[in-house]
């Protein structure tokens, strides 16, 4: 992601670093691969998580399942 911004902003950090490794279009299309991806990523939990009436959600990386289901149910 970086990449990419360094890229519109015409940063200084693309000319020095990125650019030796990537076209602007390699970068381009790396960019847009990355979106595509993330963004449907989690599409069917999303699809099960409307579909039973769901209001929050967590990761559990960190502090684990119970320690994020008390969060969750704390509130």
């Amino acid at each position: 992601m970086n990449v990419n911004e360094w890229l519109i902003k015409n940063n200084s950090k693309w000319t020095e670093e990125a650019s030796k490794y990537l076209t602007s279009e390699q970068a381009k299309e790396s960019y847009f691969m990355a979106v595509e991806s993330m963004s449907t990523l989690n599409k069917y939990a999303a699809n099960l998580m409307t579909k039973h009436g769901c209001h929050g959600a967590t990761d559990i990386t960190g502090f684990g399942i119970r320690g994020h289901a008390q969060n969750l149910c704390a509130v």
